[in-house]
């Protein structure tokens, strides 16, 4: 019985020396920077904000509840969290900071029970840093462009990380130490230095939940916990293993890049790596704490701080693997014992190989067999019989027999990658077409690759020729392999490419455009996404003077004239939104009474004047408004036959009526009045008239909103609001 955990997975710290190299090369060969990441809180350089149990020091960035801090602004500056059990809602706000040296978008030291929710941070050295803080929810928050980490967890445990997005982060995405029993779900890591990285020294470090929604480069990762004869292959679409306390375990055919570590084993034993192609990690294969008995076998690795890295374990088997372009060791053995390395391909490594300390450790089988192909120790070969005649000596070990180059049978199949490009979404799903690309190579000293073939769901294998594109949304596996001209034969590989161009559908079933409704009235919206599924709805109501959000089943009760807005989006991050204006008349007596004119010209004369007289009743509640409507602007003059709906809000009014205009016919008019503040104030007016067919005829304020407040004010006359 065993757990699987397909997500993020966990890289141990080792000794000093070694992580220093490690991070220093990574950050040379991905980021041309040199810098390590370091587990200590920088600095802040400009003063930032700080949240603890009374609330925000600057009142003026956002909201507080006693509880629940809520921005309501972008900040050019960082947050600090000085109180456990706060709630910090960025309500999708940004944190921006100035660059390298601006410390942390937000940072909390010993606080528990924090939540972190719907925050953009960027450009800071750190986006959400904790330093030893326990039970924290991070969840939405997205972490792009900062200089060291997107967010940095150090010490603690607990901790929850949901849905959040760490992009372009010089360092890592997201970088875990110490923080045992912490769970991951719906995080996507892509394009930073390094996308994910757990620390630790010891077995609880590596107790953790990670689960199937985490990605790196649009790729699941592989946390494996507790397997006995498992096998992971193409299928599994993984970008990063880690296998803890496994044994009998088979990993072969991936292709894995940009991680600290690309194939992890913590106390695993008797388990086999086979046919990966790793590179740009720190990492690229590291066996540790008591990983014994295991073969690693055919692998490239290339690019790497280190190629393979053997840590206390012992009895491993490393042969026919190709380790190219380290920038710190090729292999390196740190207490390792009986590992038995030969047959391998050591190229343009800065040290191929390294020892120290453990025991009984060979470089080679004896002949026919023989050791390891030296980039730098290919001769001399005086005798011809395939073996260097000189051993290939180095610090903690010795090949005595070296090859020398001379070509050997092929007997190893080709290595197929499928590069996929596109509109990258969450939760692994992709927001446009997707164009493939397959790339085959043979092992060093291979006979060449003759073919390459794919096929798309199950479908007939077909010839691969040149790149292809997959529109169709949904769930398309896609399977390929190849051949070389020693007739070796691939294994066939398979991922799973997701699709989703589509928005999520919104309804509101309550309100309908225009609806006159009673207070107390309950709103009803919904979504649904057919493809990813719906991730996401949020709705606000605005009443032309304040906005808040509501959520389906909520009661309008005030009168007032609102603008309903829903939002949906999807597990792949597309979007859509609908709104809805409705009005809630006035449940209590009120009337608008008065009349006057207002200016369209000099206002010198009857031809550039505008003139109104209105008496609107609500005498009967609840019932239709009463009284009479006048309107007339040169060669327009509109009377009203009877009035819609009325709505008084403290010193502004709403009226809507039917009538007949000169010219035109039936008509519909709306009128919005606003009293003056004080008596040299004048009052402002706003009418809006349309034909029967729904067409605009008049606006007094031509170009503005549909539910825009007056500006006009009366030149002559007044207008009166009552209320009761």
């Amino acid at each position: 019985m065993y757990t699987l955990w397909q997500a993020n997975g966990c890289r141990p710290q080792g000794e000093a020396m070694r992580s220093a190299i490690a991070i220093l090369v990574c950050a040379a060969v991905l980021l041309g920077a040199a810098g390590v990441v370091v587990q200590a809180q920088p600095s802040l350089v400009a003063a930032p904000v700080t949240l603890d149990a009374n609330g925000w020091s600057d009142p003026s960035v956002g909201g507080w509840d006693g509880h629940t801090a809520t921005l309501n602004r972008d900040l050019a500056q960082g947050i600090v969290i000085a109180a456990s059990g706060v709630v910090l809602d960025g309500a999708g706000h940004t944190v921006s900071g100035g660059g390298r040296d601006s410390g942390s978008g937000v940072y909390a030291q010993f606080q528990t029970g924090l939540t972190i929710r719907n925050l953009r941070v960027t450009n800071f050295d750190y986006g959400i840093y904790l330093d030893r803080c326990s039970g924290a929810t991070l969840e939405n928050n997205t972490l792009s462009g900062n200089a060291v980490a997107g967010i940095s967890l150090f010490g603690g445990n607990r901790h929850v990380l949901t849905g959040n997005t760490a992009t372009g982060n010089a360092q890592a995405g997201i970088d875990v130490a110490n923080c045992p029993l912490s769970r991951f779900t719906g995080n996507a890591m892509a394009d930073n230095g390094l996308n994910f990285r757990i620390s630790g020294k010891v077995d609880s470090d590596y107790n953790q939940a990670i689960d199937a929604s985490n990605t790196v480069q649009g790729k699941a990762l592989l946390y494996v916990v507790g397997a006995n004869g498992a096998t992971f292959d193409a299928s599994s679409n993984a970008g990063a293993v880690y296998l803890i306390n496994c044994s009998g375990v088979t990993v072969k055919g991936l292709a894995l890049s940009r991680n600290d570590v690309g194939v992890l084993l913590w106390k695993t034993s008797n388990s086999r790596l086979e046919g990966l192609q790793v590179s740009a990690s720190a990492h690229g294969i590291w066996l540790r704490n008591g990983s014994n008995g295991n073969t690693l076998q055919g692998n490239t690795i290339d690019g790497s701080g280190y190629g393979i890295y053997v840590e206390g374990s012992s009895s491993n088997v490393v042969t026919d693997n190709e380790i190219r372009g380290s920038g710190s060791y090729g292999l390196y053995l740190s207490n390792a014992s009986g590992t038995r390395t030969f047959h391998n391909r050591f190229l343009a490594n800065r040290t191929h190989a390294y020892g120290a300390g453990g025991s009984g450790n060979v470089f080679n089988e004896p002949k026919p067999e023989g050791g390891n192909f030296w980039d730098d120790w290919t001769g001399p070969d005086a005798d011809g019989d395939g073996f260097v005649d000189v051993p290939r000596v180095f610090t903690g070990g010795s090949d005595g027999l070296p090859l020398s180059g001379a070509p050997k049978a092929d007997r190893l199949a080709p290595l197929t990658t499928a590069v996929l490009e596109g509109t990258m979404g969450g939760g692994g799903w992709y927001r446009s077409d997707v164009r493939v690309t397959l790339m085959a190579g043979d092992n060093e000293g291979g006979s060449g690759v003759k073919s390459t073939e794919y096929n798309l769901n199950g479908g007939p294998w077909q010839p691969y020729a040149a790149p292809f594109t997959i529109s169709q949304e949904g769930v398309t596996a896609l399977a390929f392999r190849s051949t070389d001209n020693a007739g070796n034969v691939e294994g066939a590989r398979s991922l799973e490419i997701r699709i989703d161009k589509t928005a999520p559908e919104i309804t509101i079933s309550c309100p309908q455009p225009g609806d006159v409704l009673p207070s107390g009235t309950a709103l009803s919206f919904g979504a649904r996404d057919a493809v990813s599924g719906l991730a996401g709805i949020s709705a606000s109501l605005f009443d032309g003077l304040n906005k808040w959000a509501v959520s389906s089943g909520d009661t309008v009760t005030l009168p007032g004239v609102y603008d309903l807005a829903v939002l949906a989006n999807d597990v792949a991050g597309n979007s859509s939104s609908l709104e809805r204006t409705f009005v809630v008349p006035s449940a209590e007596a009120a009337s608008v009474t008065g009349g006057g004119w207002i200016s369209t010209g000099d206002g010198k004369s009857a031809e550039n004047k505008a003139f109104l007289n209105v008496v609107c009743q609500n005498r009967r509640v609840p019932g239709t408004p009463v009284g009479e409507f006048s309107f007339r602007d040169g060669n327009l003059s509109v009377k009203g036959t009877g009035f819609h709906w009325l709505v008084v809000r403290d010193d502004v009014a709403w009226f809507e009526g039917t009538g007949t205009a000169s010219g035109v016919g039936n008509c519909r008019f709306q009128v919005v009045v606003q009293e003056g503040k004080k008596a040299s104030e004048p009052d402002r007016v706003r009418v809006r008239i349309w034909d029967q067919g729904a067409h605009l005829i008049y606006d007094s304020q031509p170009g503005a909103s549909d539910w825009a407040g007056p500006t006009a004010g009366l030149s002559g006359g007044n207008l009166t609001i009552h209320k009761g």
